[in-house]
């Protein structure tokens, strides 16, 4: 799952029509704030990373739930976006209430807690500690990523089709950039861009340093203190002063 930073409060930003404006605290209603998380992540589910085209089919995801903190029910440092299955019946709408620890996007390195798989799996990172792996699953859990493809079918949730079709366009694409054809590089982050799936293309195209470092530039508002540019853009702890990051 893309790590990713969101704009400060006061900041003054371009939004995707060209309109500077500055970072509110708060935005009543929260749907005013889709203009800003669209110029801030792209449009894109924080969760499932579907691409949503022209963002007409996101909305204001609360981190807390607004049900249970209705303090932080307009705060922007609460907002992220969701997809209508992640933020409606096929996702969290049918879960549990998050555990306080869970991991979250903004807040820990989401790409080094999971693992992405051909097939359209999603796995907890075996190598974070017991605790961390806990918290990990959990998001995994409170977003019910990981249902199978009968079930999804049932359910008419696409997610894991979705991972499954997008791991093997870009198995394709890898296929054609290992065989010199390395002028595809701007056609590829076209691709990629289009369908979706920042975590799929970042694991089929390691070891491709390029191709990880335009991923992290040119998907907006990925979290680049999370990765390593002198280690092949490898996850790393994002609260390295804290060695048990991810919590």
């Amino acid at each position: 799952m893309r790590p990713i930073e969101r704009y400060k409060i006061g900041e003054v930003v371009t939004l995707n029509d060209g309109t500077q404006v500055s970072v509110q605290e708060e935005y009543i209603p929260h749907r005013n704030a889709i203009p800003m998380l669209l110029s801030n992540f792209g449009p894109y589910c924080s969760y499932c990373e579907a691409c949503m085209s022209n963002g007409l089919c996101l909305d204001v995801e609360h981190v807390l739930p607004k049900s249970l903190n209705d303090e932080l029910k307009f705060k922007w440092n609460n907002f992220l976006l969701g997809c209508r299955i992640c933020n409606g019946p096929g996702g969290k709408w049918k879960s549990p209430m998050p555990i306080a620890t869970m991991h979250s996007p903004d807040k820990n390195n989401t790409f080094l807690s999971l693992e992405y798989r051909e097939g359209g799996v999603i796995k907890v990172n075996s190598n974070l500690s017991i605790d961390a792996q806990q918290n990990a699953q959990a998001l995994i859990n409170y977003l019910q990523l990981n249902k199978s493809p009968k079930s999804s079918l049932i359910e008419r949730d696409g997610r894991t089709q979705m991972r499954s079709e997008i791991w093997e366009i870009a198995t394709d694409m890898l296929n054609d950039y290992n065989a010199n054809d390395t002028a595809c590089l701007k056609y590829l982050i076209q691709v990629a861009k289009a369908r979706g799936g920042w975590s799929i293309w970042f694991t089929v195209f390691k070891g491709h340093d390029e191709v990880r470092k335009a991923l992290i530039e040119k998907f907006p508002g990925t979290a680049e203190e999370c990765f390593d540019a002198n280690n092949h853009y490898e996850p790393i702890d994002r609260h390295p002063e804290n060695a048990a990051d991810p919590t």
